[in-house]
Formats: C-alpha cells, sequence, structure tokens
C-alpha cells in the first residue's frame, strides 16, 4: 500500500482497530454456553404459550408464574416458534449481547471526554467483576437470552439519551425498559430523575408511576401484594429457597463486593470533574437508598411487594459505572504508588476471576485497600508505614490469587479453554493499549482480526449435555422410557431440561423450580412438601452435595437411595407422584434403565460425578 493510500485508510484503522480488540475481549470473556441457568426458564415460558397446557401442572406454573410481569415472551414466543428454541435462544442472546455492548458505546462516549478513557472504560465494564448480589447470584450483560439482558441494554440507552439532554426520548426508552424488566430499570428511573430533574422526565415518569397506582388500587399483578406481609411458614420457605433476596442474609464477602464497588466511586468523587460527579452522585444515591428500602421492607417488614422488587438488584448498574471509572481513574494519574499498584493489581485479579473464577476474595479486597490508601496518602503525604501496608497488601492478594488458581488446575475440563481465551483477553488489551498510544496500523489491524478469529472460534462453551437436550430431535428411547410415566420426579436439574425440552413434559419437584416461592405462598408450601418427602431420597436436588438454597439430604454423603424403604416412604407421602426416575440404581427394586447419548455433571459429596444412565420407579407398588 502506497504511503498516500495509507494515509487515506489511517483515519478509519483509528477506530476500527479498537472495536475490534474490544469485540474481542467481549467475545473472550463472554463465550456462549447455551441455554442455561434463567434462560431455561424463560424458554419455558415462551414453549408454555405456543403449547397451551402442556406445562401448567409443573410447580414453577401450577401457583402463578413471572411472565405476567413482562412482556418478553410476547416476543420471544414467535422467534422460538419460527426457528426453535436452540435458534432462538441463540439469537436472542447474541442479538441482545450486540444491543447491550451498543449501549455501553453509547454511555460511555456521553461520560468521558477523552477517546483513550471512553475505549478503557468499555473494557473496564467487560473484564471486572460483573456479578453482584448475594453469593453473586446475578450478573449484568449475562451470556443468555433473559429480559434482564434487553432491559439494562436499554437503561444504559436512556441515560446516554438523558445525560445528552433528551430527556423525554430517555424517559419513554425506560419505561420501555421497564416493561420489559422493571427490576433492572428501576435504577436508572432513579438515577436518570436525580441526575437531570427535568419536569418533562417527571411527566413521562409519573405517567408510568399513574398506572402503577391504578394497578396498586384495583390490585393487579405484583401490586395485589403491595400491603401483604409473608406469614411465618411462607417466610421459612422463601429464606431457604429465595436468601439472596435479603441482604441481611448475605455473607461477608458479598458485602465486600459491594464495598469494592462504593469504595471506587467514593474515590471517584474526589477526583472526577463536575459533570461526572454528578452522575456519581446520582448512582450512590439511588443505590444506597434502595439498598435502605429492601433492607427496612424485605428484611425487617418483610413486605411481600418490596421482597418481590428485589431493589438492590440496583447494583447491576451502580457496578456498570464503577468498573467504568476504575480504569479512568488509573489512566489520568490520578492515584499513584503503592496504592496505584494496588488498584491494578485488584483490577488485574478481578479480571483473571472472568476466566479461572474464585477472585470474589481477593479482588474487591484489594480494591477497597487501594482506595482506603489512596485516600489516606493524599490527606497526609506518603508515609512508610501506608507503604508498608499497602506493599502487604498486595503481596497477600497476590499470593492468595496464585494459591486459588493453583487450586483450580485440574479441577474440570474447561481449564484449556478457559486460559486460551484469557490469553486471548490479555492480548487483545495490550493491543488495545498500544494502538491508543502508538497510534494503528495494518500489522496490528491484522492482529486484531487474528485475535478476534480466535475469540469466536473458543467462543462455544457448550457442554455436551446441553447440546443434547437443546439439539434437533432423534430417536434416542426417551420417549419410550417416560411412557405412561405421568407425574415425575427426575433427579437433577438434567432431568429436569430432559422433560421440560426434550420430553416436552411437565416437572414435579427440583430445587430451580421453588424460585416462584418468593412470588407465590402457593408455590411455596407445595415446594416445601415436596421437597420435605423427597429429600429422604438424598438426590442430587438437596444440599449440601448440590445447592446451599435447597431442603437438606437426611444423609449428607449418600448419593442417592440405596434401601427400598426409602422409596416406599417418599411414595405414601406423596400420593400425587407416579414416577421416579434417578440417577443410581436400588438394589431390589425392579427398574428400567436408559442410557442417554450424552453424560451430564452432577454434584457428589466430595467430586463431581458424570452420569449417563438413569433409572425409572413406578410408585404404585409402594402404595
Amino acid at each position: 500500500m502506497s504511503a498516500a493510500s495509507l494515509d487515506r485508510a489511517r483515519p478509519g484503522l483509528q477506530s476500527a482497530v479498537p472495536l475490534l480488540l474490544v469485540l474481542a475481549i467481549w467475545v473472550a470473556a463472554r463465550p456462549y454456553f447455551g441455554i442455561v441457568g434463567d434462560a431455561r426458564f424463560y424458554l419455558l415460558h415462551a414453549l408454555r404459550v405456543l403449547e397451551p397446557g402442556r406445562y401448567d401442572q409443573d410447580l414453577y406454573f401450577k401457583y402463578g408464574s413471572q411472565d405476567s410481569f413482562t412482556v418478553f415472551t410476547a416476543g420471544y414466543a414467535p422467534l422460538v416458534a419460527w426457528i426453535g428454541p436452540a435458534g432462538a435462544h441463540f439469537v436472542a442472546a447474541d442479538g441482545g449481547g450486540a444491543l447491550w455492548l451498543a449501549a455501553l458505546m453509547a454511555l460511555v462516549w456521553t461520560v468521558f471526554p477523552r477517546r483513550s478513557e471512553r475505549w478503557l472504560a468499555i473494557v473496564g465494564v467487560i473484564l471486572l467483576r460483573v456479578a453482584y448480589g448475594g453469593d453473586g447470584i446475578f450478573a449484568y450483560a449475562e451470556p443468555f437470552a433473559t429480559p434482564r439482558l434487553f432491559a439494562e441494554a436499554l437503561v444504559m440507552a436512556g441515560l446516554a439519551l438523558g445525560l445528552r439532554g433528551r430527556g423525554v426520548l430517555a424517559a419513554a426508552v425506560l419505561v420501555v425498559a421497564a416493561a420489559i424488566h422493571p427490576l433492572a430499570a428501576a435504577c436508572g428511573a432513579g438515577v436518570l430523575l436525580v441526575r437531570l430533574g427535568d419536569r418533562r422526565v417527571w411527566i413521562v415518569i409519573g405517567v408510568a408511576a399513574a398506572g402503577g397506582a391504578l394497578a396498586l388500587a384495583v390490585a393487579v399483578g405484583p401490586f395485589a401484594h403491595a400491603l401483604a406481609r409473608y406469614d411465618d411458614a411462607w417466610f421459612q420457605v422463601v429464606l431457604l429457597r429465595c436468601s439472596q433476596a435479603f441482604i441481611a442474609e448475605w455473607c461477608w464477602w458479598d458485602f465486600c463486593q459491594v464495598g469494592a464497588v462504593l469504595a471506587v466511586l467514593s474515590f471517584c468523587l474526589i477526583r472526577a470533574d463536575e459533570r461526572e460527579r454528578r452522575l456519581i452522585v446520582a448512582v450512590l444515591a439511588v443505590t444506597l437508598a434502595l439498598l435502605v428500602v429492601s433492607l427496612l421492607g424485605a428484611d425487617l417488614a418483610h413486605n411481600v411487594l418490596i421482597t418481590n422488587l428485589q431493589v438492590w438488584r440496583s447494583l447491576w448498574l451502580t457496578t456498570v459505572i464503577a468498573n467504568a471509572f476504575l480504569p479512568v481513574i488509573l489512566l489520568r494519574g490520578d492515584v499513584q504508588g503503592w496504592p496505584r499498584a494496588l488498584l491494578i493489581t485488584g483490577a488485574g485479579a478481578s479480571a483473571l476471576g472472568r476466566f479461572l473464577g474464585a477472585m470474589e476474595l481477593v479482588a474487591p479486597a484489594m480494591t477497597i485497600a487501594g482506595c482506603a490508601f489512596a485516600v489516606a496518602e493524599a490527606r497526609t503525604g506518603p508515609r512508610p508505614i501506608l507503604r508498608v501496608a499497602a506493599i502487604a497488601a498486595m503481596g497477600i492478594g497476590v499470593g492468595f490469587a496464585g494459591l486459588l488458581i493453583f487450586l483450580r488446575v485440574g479441577l474440570d475440563d474447561t481449564l484449556i479453554s478457559d486460559v486460551a481465551r484469557a490469553l486471548v483477553a490479555a492480548g487483545a488489551g495490550a493491543g488495545l493499549v498500544w494502538s491508543l498510544r502508538r497510534g494503528a496500523s495494518l500489522r496490528l489491524a491484522a492482529t486484531a482480526g487474528l485475535l478476534l478469529l480466535a475469540a469466536v472460534t473458543l467462543a462455544d462453551q457448550r457442554t455436551a449435555w446441553n447440546r443434547y437436550v437443546f439439539g434437533p430431535p432423534a430417536d434416542d428411547g426417551l420417549d419410550r422410557f417416560l411412557a405412561g410415566a405421568g407425574h415425575t420426579y427426575w433427579e437433577g436439574d438434567g432431568g429436569l431440561e430432559l422433560l421440560w425440552f426434550r420430553h416436552g413434559a411437565p416437572s414435579y419437584f427440583s430445587c430451580v423450580q421453588g424460585s416462584e416461592a418468593l412470588f407465590f405462598r402457593g408455590t411455596a408450601m407445595d415446594y416445601a412438601r415436596r421437597g420435605a418427602a423427597l429429600s429422604r431420597l438424598d438426590t442430587a436436588d438437596f444440599a449440601p452435595a448440590a445447592s446451599p438454597q435447597c431442603i437438606e439430604k437426611q444423609n449428607a454423603r449418600a448419593l442417592g437411595p440405596t434401601d427400598p424403604a426409602q422409596l416406599a416412604t417418599v411414595c405414601r407421602a406423596l400420593p400425587d407422584l407416579d414416577t421416579l426416575v434417578l440417577g443410581q440404581p436400588v438394589v431390589g427394586v425392579p427398574t428400567q434403565s436408559w442410557r442417554a447419548p450424552a453424560w451430564q455433571a452432577q454434584a457428589g459429596s466430595a467430586r463431581t460425578l458424570k452420569i449417563d444412565t438413569f433409572y425409572r420407579y413406578s410408585c404404585r407398588p409402594f402404595r
């Protein structure tokens, strides 16, 4: 290429190269795991719309459904009907992710004035810790399709519009976000009101609030519980199954993560310019207010509506803003010396945790310490004791992070791909810094393209089990195995997925189905009744081998029932249960077996088991 042609192409390279590198980081940090987590629930909502009545007796739907609180299913169901569940989810997850990243870029371009700050802020949001809430149960920009993904994108787009003076349009966008996912949109509306104070914004939000007040007056949807309080029996079930909804039940490392986010934003108040400071004040004010509302209304008053709203989930936006500001204040040189090194190390541990996990005990503590030392040095000047303390904190953090990585080695089969994705992200991050300092070149553009290609190559992280469950129909013997099974309990999350998505039938019980207990008393009571009886089987659905949110096993070390008497006791206690499908055979009891084309991972007392053969037992002989 001639010098003249290169000069003409250079402006385009200056924009294209950083974008390619950011896309490589985005794909590497956010691979496609398939239909997992809450994506299963929203896919089931769509299937229920397409096949009315098929799933009505499922515990998840029997007493009510959150689907009445969102318009997401109305758009998702036709997509599922058109291209099938797997294709629809892939399109929705990738399309929602693209919308999310575009909205993030719009917000960052609005908040930060300089080009380098904008790109590094985006990298911070992508790479730093995304989880929030009790036990990190939620995360922003989830790599699967739920209403949260789209609502978060609209909230960021609305804030960008509001900060640019388009208050009415911003409010309208937030109203749409609230229709998709009101919990994710609430914090955005609060920040917009506090930050702008525009009368026109108040009018648009006021109209939406009037609609909510009308719903409250006629007791529609969740507003039917506005003045209700959990009774003791209901509350005990909710406290066990949905403990993350109550701030007082969070663990100390959850508060450490919240503290790190608040520490970063509080430190930024000192260093940010007036425009940035107003945004940070609005975010902090709304976050703290909603945390107090949640603590008082849910933890202390046990109000059903406030608990259902889970207003502490405003932390998603707070975490996004903090993650955007942290690399910016480091770039500006607002922190120097050992506090700067401590913050950089904490950020590195947080980024590494996106790929190798188990950094939630390291990165937040180092971030809090770095902010504290930076403030102390700013007020008192550098002191030897502060320097020694910062060095000690960094040494402890690095040592502990190294130990966590060492313990991870050999624990699972995904380590190689996780390390490869981390290397791609690190290479793209280094390339981005280089391009911002030295400018873009054709060689760097080619490198960026190769890194993006490598990230895409590593992006498909679906397990063989996930591919099978959501794959095309096949004569795998499952329907014959379950013929005439009636109301069926199938052990483990894998069994739930087979019943719901492969066989197209309701499930009698699983731990995850109890999530609706937070909203519906009938679900809570029936979940408790079924769980109390089934826990005697000591299967994978029950703690401590599985989720700590579920009912405890009778025998913590057991991997399933070993005595026919256990089956008899359960079948007699649950007259509405017809069939049990277990991952381990029970000696002395007639059974049918079926082998799946793929194995599923099932948590054991000391190791993860690979299960592919299942055993069917009828309750009829025991009654």
